[in-house]
């Protein structure tokens, strides 16, 4: 609604490696909390922190801004890792992310009662689908913590509990869901649609999918 290209920033990431994408991209403005502002590297970004910020903000006036963001217009910027080991940004414009958005709304189109899920960080392109295909059809999504995506037990139960029933994960979380559970279907009788991305998937693991009534 700015008008403006994002650009996330885990704050996980080392020092050295956060400073090298703010330059790189030239960021000129850098959202933040008081708390993480403190720990990020030096930069040339005007920041803006949104905690201590948050009374001028509630004044702002709630109408759209009336910037009007063309099909060519870039939308957001996602490092990779670079096959030097130098992070490199990929620059996407919106009618790359509509494209691929409007594909899967085709191929795999939402049903009326589903639930989504967000668990993928900001920093990968995942998290576009978990996002926004949902979002731009009116379909909820649950927002799930880092703890539980590190945890099986616990993403099991968070999932089970809001009735997910779609999933976005790489093969190695998958193989730790059922690695976990042998009655993962009985555990989460409404998750209809899983797909795997983001590393190759090992046959023997397809297989073992494939043995669940589950999808």
């Amino acid at each position: 609604k700015a008008g403006a290209a994002y650009l996330p920033l885990d704050p996980a990431y080392p020092a050295g490696r956060l400073a090298l994408m703010l330059a790189d991209a030239n960021a000129a403005v850098l959202v933040t909390t008081t708390e993480l502002a403190a720990a990020l590297p030096s930069h040339q970004a005007r920041v803006v922190e949104i905690d201590a910020a948050g009374e001028a903000i509630a004044r702002r006036p709630d109408s759209n801004l009336g910037v009007d963001s063309g099909q060519g217009d870039l939308a957001y910027i996602i490092f990779t890792s670079g096959s030097t080991g130098r992070p490199k940004g990929v620059a996407v414009e919106h009618r790359q992310i509509l494209n691929r958005l409007a594909w899967m709304w085709q191929e795999y189109p939402f049903a009326e009662g589903e639930v989504s899920a967000q668990k993928t960080s900001l920093s990968f392109v995942d998290s576009l689908w978990e996002l926004l295909g949902p979002a731009l059809r009116g379909v909820p999504t649950v927002i799930i913590p880092d703890t539980a995506v590190s945890d099986p037990q616990e993403l099991v139960r968070v999932l089970g509990k809001h009735r997910v029933t779609r999933l976005w994960l790489v093969p190695t979380l998958l193989r730790a869901l059922l690695d976990t559970y042998d009655e993962l279907p009985d555990r989460l009788p409404d998750l209809r649609f899983w797909v795997t991305s983001g590393e190759t998937l090992p046959t023997d693991l397809l297989r073992l999918f494939q043995r669940q009534p589950v999808g």
